[in-house]
């Protein structure tokens, strides 16, 4: 079966990154710092790569570096924009000058989006954000507000800022800065002694909801995901009531303004606040299916899964990849010869899929243990 071709991409921009947090690969494999530290993607190249590939949807993240550090990001997302592209760019937004943050502005489109990863209320997010600087990321969302970009700003719970206090201040910022979303992620990624008490965070997530309910706001819209990198796969709508839904539709069916309809009639208690938070927007798997005897691989399997392009420029199935590389390529005998058949320098995209790097790959699912980790067939059934 032929890998399938995705119009979706991840582009690691840089190894490059200011902060220092605990659970980023950059600090707990510093001492590994020679096998990934490999600087920024030739810009040119990896633009050339793109227009020939066809794809049209990017997130610019990364396993390592911060896109926001690339020395010619500009010049990229310009790129993007010229073939028809979207993007959406996560960042930490610290140390960046006010001409750069307008020059990003100027280039963005409705459809584009800026996700500010913001652990906590500008007081406390550096407990995790280690090194981050709330003075220049205020400076980047003012700009991009004034200009009426879509913002959103991905707040990772942890026992620090599990609080409802944190929540609603970080939430009121948010607002005041222009945000269009607010995103809650519960990740259990985090080291034992700084997981939130799953019972302390439910019970405060709640109260956030009818502290927003309250509100009577369309921005920000706060939303919650399960753990970094899956959010898109399990995020999750928090507001489902069914009055103030009925109340929205039909003051819109009178020709109303929908954002001055009072929905505060309605009493907000814990029993009409889904508890469930049911999953939304579940990928869609292919109808031809590939699976082994242990793995179900999600690059194979789901329409439009988004592949990965590292800053040495290697194109990969997935991000996962890119972490302790060197140890995935030997479980599916990559040799360095084969290598050469995933750069994007030297392969167009239809190139490296027939290649021999990636016939290995998609031989080796059941021997490689990150497919283990993160595509076993117990794990994507549950």
């Amino acid at each position: 079966m032929q890998f399938p071709i995705s119009n979706k991409f991840e582009l690691e921009l840089t190894s490059k990154c200011t902060l220092l947090c605990p659970n980023c690969p950059r600090t707990f494999q510093e001492h590994k710092k020679d096998l990934w530290d490999n600087g920024n993607i030739n810009e040119d190249k990896l633009i050339e790569f793109l227009k020939d590939s066809g794809a049209n949807d990017f997130r610019l993240t990364g396993a390592y570096g911060d896109a926001l550090y690339h020395p010619h990001l500009v010049k990229t997302l310009r790129a993007i924009k010229a073939m028809g592209g979207r993007f959406i760019f996560n960042t930490n937004g610290s140390y960046r000058q006010a001409e750069d943050w307008q020059a990003i502005a100027d280039l963005m489109g409705s459809t584009d989006l800026i996700e500010y990863s913001i652990d906590g209320t500008p007081d406390n997010f550096t407990e995790y954000r280690i090194n981050g600087d709330w003075k220049s990321i205020e400076l980047g969302a003012r700009i991009l507000s004034n200009a009426g970009c879509n913002m959103r700003w991905k707040y990772i719970v942890f026992k620090y800022n599990q609080d409802f206090e944190s929540m609603r201040i970080a939430f009121d910022t948010a607002k005041e800065l222009g945000f269009k979303q607010f995103v809650i992620i519960h990740t259990h990624r985090a080291r034992e002694d700084q997981l939130a008490n799953k019972a302390d965070f439910d019970e405060n997530l709640t109260k956030l909801e009818e502290y927003v309910y309250h509100l009577n706001i369309n921005h920000p819209r706060l939303k919650i995901g399960v753990t970094p990198r899956s959010s898109t796969m399990k995020i999750k709508e928090i507001i489902q009531n069914e009055t103030v839904q009925e109340k929205f539709t039909s003051s819109k069916q009178k020709g109303q303004d929908a954002t001055i309809v009072d929905v505060k009639q309605t009493k907000v208690t814990t029993k009409n606040i889904d508890k469930k938070r049911r999953f939304q927007n579940a990928p869609v798997v292919k109808k031809e299916t590939y699976q082994t005897e242990h793995i179900f691989p999600q690059c194979m399997n789901i329409e439009n899964y988004t592949n990965f392009v590292s800053s040495e420029g290697l194109f990969l199935p997935c991000c996962f990849m890119r972490v302790d590389q060197q140890q995935h390529f030997d479980e599916a005998g990559i040799t360095k010869e084969d290598e050469q058949s995933l750069s994007i320098y030297n392969n167009t995209l239809n190139n490296i899929v027939k290649g021999a790097a990636f016939k290995k790959i998609m031989s080796n699912f059941d021997n490689m243990q990150v497919c283990h980790r993160q595509c076993s067939i117990s794990r994507t059934k549950n």
